[in-house]
């Protein structure tokens, strides 16, 4: 069994310190040295990234209950989110303001309903505030209504005028319900304009009037984030730059902001929740506020470097509105918003996922781009903290890094940072979350990601930020899988990756301790599962397919029938004496049923393949359990430009820089042979995996200066319990424990069932062993006598 030794001093790792075999299992332990303090941790280290995605704050977080609350016209009809009964019609020609569009018009005797963001939930006890923006002749009602039609609130009635008035009501619930809408009748006169509608609750977060979705919002709380990054992710860029996030028009009347038709995530924001919103929420949360700004460039287009004058602007007023004096322009517009304090922005991310390889644009683009606003903002403002997307050629202070991949990838890459250099750029790991082989928020991911979080903290000199993406869902609009927290109209959870966070959160230590672990590895990931094949943005076409196991022939067809698959995704169909796939998406597939493999077994899993168009070649599945979740040959992949075997889409192996041709037909062979996959193309060995075991024991020891308290957290990712032995604890005292753990890897949270991964408070006694149960995240907390505390308080 191979075994890894961490020493927290020298911050670098010894791999591979031996092999044992036939012998019993080393002892695992972790030694701390109360008297050698390391390195400082910043309250910065683990905050919180919002991204207007998954309808987060448009439907979520924001506390608006209406739809499409501004208009924005539908291509046929009442604009979406709106309904009305016969002679409703929208209006082009008569609108409230520039930022509208139109209006709907009621002829008397008509009504006009919204159902919000899949039905309006209400509470009897809470009250919600409807604001009107209409014109025309005679009176109408405005209340709750049920899907009959029913009164299920108050009804209140409005004089209408001939000029635009904004006119508030206060409708009561009859009852808790989930599925209401918002009804507006015109009662008498000729017809009536509407121009404008909203609906919240009467008190939102920390008592704010109209605020944000308090229960949504505590959950956010509730992680103590450090800072808050804010408002992407991909929101930030657009799919063009006509629809990147435009913080300056939303600082007006929520009535006056113009509306996003179509957020780069494809749905309709009011941008109610704007930039001085953004900033509130981080004054409220006690968060430090972290901008990020648009640098030019769009998933589409880049702006020309004559005229990137409008967004070093954009950065420098940005910057001024969040912190400058009331006697400065947008200082003055800040408190004329109701904020005469500055707000203390002290981060500002240039860019969003600008200058990779991959990206649109590449490098060149985004580094010249960002050099110029960098230089704008250290000119001006020397104190702000600005980061990068990527290393680039004349750094800011942080660089950006992001992270997503399966279970596997985090813990063998928790230790990453303590081989980084010192003297170089320190990290801000701005996106990361196990996003593969991990349902929909399970167990296993939240302890991958609670295991490269220790590494994290261990090197706080390094990483000086981090936050999990993407952080909350709409159940009814999951356009990302998984997210921390999972809602509908009414209610919410937390997924485990979210009580991981809030761990973290809760267990903060200032200064963390040297610290050795030495921990066996995993046993090698088991090979078993079904075959099949995979394509990725690319129409594939095979044949002459056979399967053996234990040379035993188990699947033989020259031809394969779509009958003879039970798990597709894509295009498929025989057609020509060859399966074909012509879908160009990504992740597409198709699986044998009736042919599975077990750990145990030998086998051979052959067929032809020809490439027809796309950006890249095709896969062999094998072990294949679930989308994400197996073994794949990918031949072609990363753009057509290397071979490689992937677990749960996390590259293993030694890859080969190769590439496949279009119209082509390729034998494709894969083979194990005990512990070795083998893959040959055309009769030639391409390249050999042999998986071996990784880490699933992870952690950090650091001290609470502000409780006196030694906190730990230790990561048991196996499926048996471990015994740590502990040296260098305290042992004469009370230890506090708290665990997250559950029956099963797979194990996720549900609306029905919210808390079925969460912490609880777990018994542990004081001692120099600790039982660490199997699948757990643990956190053992230690008071500590005032000479303990010295090398800490100096």
């Amino acid at each position: 069994m191979r075994f890894w030794l961490y020493n927290g001093a020298m911050g670098t790792m010894l791999l591979a310190l031996a092999i044992v075999t036939g012998q019993p299992a080393q002892t695992e332990s972790l030694t701390i040295n109360l008297s050698s303090p390391s390195v400082r941790v910043s309250r910065s280290l683990f905050g919180v990234f919002f991204e207007e995605i998954n309808n987060a704050g448009e439907g979520g977080l924001y506390g608006e209950l209406l739809m499409n609350r501004g208009l924005v016209p539908s291509s046929e009809g009442l604009p979406q989110g709106w309904t009305g009964t016969d002679g409703v019609r929208f209006d082009p020609s008569i609108k409230l303001n520039s930022a509208r569009a139109g209006s709907i018009v009621l002829p008397r005797a008509a009504s006009v309903s919204n159902s919000g963001f899949w039905g309006v939930a209400t509470k009897l006890d809470s009250p919600l505030e409807a604001r009107l923006w209409l014109k025309g002749t005679g009176m109408v009602t405005v209340s709750l209504t049920n899907s009959v039609g029913e009164h299920s609130s108050s009804i209140q009635t409005i004089q209408v005028g001939q000029e635009w008035t904004e006119h508030q009501v206060t409708l009561s619930p009859n009852s808790d319900a989930t599925d209401l809408q918002l009804t507006v009748k015109s009662v008498s006169g000729t017809e009536t304009h509407l121009g404008y509608a909203s609906l919240k609750s009467v008190e939102g977060f920390r008592g704010r009037k109209a605020g944000l979705r308090s229960d949504l919002a505590h959950r956010v709380d509730a992680l103590k984030p450090g800072f808050l990054r804010f408002p992407g992710g991909c929101y930030v860029e657009g799919n063009n730059l006509s629809n990147c996030f435009d913080w300056r028009s939303t600082l007006v009347p929520i009535e006056q902001r113009p509306a996003t038709p179509r957020t780069f995530w494809g749905y309709v924001s009011s941008n109610g929740l704007g930039y001085h919103e953004y900033l509130q929420m981080c004054e409220d949360m006690n968060a430090e506020p972290m901008f990020v700004i648009n640098c030019g460039m769009s998933h589409t287009q880049i702006e020309p470097m004559a005229t990137m004058n409008r967004y070093v602007k954009d950065a420098l007023d940005a910057i001024e509105y969040a912190n400058g004096p009331i006697s400065s322009p947008m200082g003055a517009l800040r408190a004329q918003n109701g904020h005469p304090k500055p707000f203390d922005l002290k981060y500002i991310e240039i860019g969003n996922e600008n200058g990779y390889e991959w990206a649109f644009g590449g490098p060149a683009p985004y580094h010249e781009r960002f050099a110029l606003i960098n230089r704008a903002i250290k000119d001006r403002y020397p104190d702000i903290i600005t980061i990068s997307n990527v290393p680039v050629p004349e750094p800011g202070d942080l660089t950006s890094e992001h992270y997503y991949d399966s279970p596997a990838w985090f813990w063998r890459n928790k230790d990453r940072y303590d081989s980084y250099d010192r003297a170089g750029s320190q990290v801000y790991v701005g996106e990361y979350a196990v996003t593969r082989a991990n349902g929909r928020g399970s167990l296993a991911g939240a302890l991958g990601e609670a295991a490269f979080m220790t590494g994290m903290e261990r090197n706080a000199d390094i990483v000086a930020m981090a936050s999990y993406a993407p952080l909350l869902e709409n159940i009814n609009n999951r356009q990302w899988n998984p997210n921390a927290i999972v809602f509908d109209n009414y209610r919410s959870y937390g997924t485990p990756s979210y009580w991981v966070q809030q761990m973290f959160g809760e267990n903060r230590a200032q200064i963390m301790v040297k610290q050795t672990l030495l921990a066996s590895l995993s046993e090698p990931p088991r090979v078993e599962g079904r075959f099949g094949f995979k394509t990725w943005a690319t129409a594939c076409e095979f044949k002459d397919v056979a399967i053996s196991i234990n040379g035993e022939t188990r699947y033989r067809s020259a031809v394969p029938a779509i009958g003879d698959f039970d798990g597709i995704r894509g295009e498929w169909s025989v057609d020509g004496g060859v399966l074909k796939q012509s879908d160009l998406r990504e992740n597409l597939f198709a699986a044998i049923k009736g042919v599975s493999a077990q750990a145990k077994d030998d086998w051979v899993f052959e067929f032809s393949a020809k490439k027809i168009e796309g950006r890249e070649g095709f896969m062999a599945l094998a072990a294949f359990q679930a989308q994400d979740v197996g073994i794949q040959w990918n031949l072609g992949g990363w753009t057509n430009s290397v071979h490689a075997f992937e677990r749960d889409r996390a590259r293993v192996g030694h890859a080969v820089d190769a590439s496949i041709e279009s119209n082509r037909w390729y034998r494709v062979r894969l083979e194990k042979l005990g512990n070795e996959l083998i893959g040959s193309l055309d009769g030639e060995v391409v390249e050999v995996l042999r998986e071996e075991g990784s880490p699933n024991l992870a952690a950090s020891a650091g001290v609470d200066t502000e409780k006196r308290e030694l906190v730990l957290k230790l990561v048991n990712g196996a499926e048996s319990s471990r015994t740590l032995n502990l040296v260098g604890m305290p042992v004469m005292r009370i230890w506090k424990g708290q665990i997250l753990t559950a029956d099963s890897l797979s194990a996720e949270n549900t609306l029905d069932n919210p808390s079925h991964v969460s912490p609880r408070p777990w018994p542990v006694r004081a001692g120099n062993a600790v039982a660490l149960p199997p699948r757990s995240f643990v956190i053992i907390r230690v008071p500590l006598t005032t000479a303990e505390m010295g090398p800490f308080v100096r």
